[in-house]
């Protein structure tokens, strides 16, 4: 099974072409937590500096889309 980390690179090279290489530490440094630490409880930091940073390379409403299929990802991945 892939990490969240995983996942995440993933979509960005798939659909945000235009993001830095720098992208995870960007996202980990906004949120304060490592992607791989992101649990249900934690989320919300990590969701929303995903968003901000897709929102920078992609259209608001596919970042937005995206963040909600992540948020998804992330309960179905603790709970199963």
């Amino acid at each position: 099974m892939d990490s969240i980390k995983d996942i995440v690179l993933d979509i960005f090279r798939r659909y945000a072409y235009g993001a830095p290489e720098d992208i995870i530490d960007r996202i980990e440094r906004t949120a304060g937590l490592e992607l791989d630490a992101v649990t249900p409880e934690n989320a919300e930091p990590f969701l929303e500096a995903v968003r901000v940073e897709l929102s920078a390379v992609m259209e608001g409403w596919k970042a937005t889309f995206v963040t909600g299929v992540l948020r998804q990802l992330i309960n179905k991945r603790i709970n199963v």
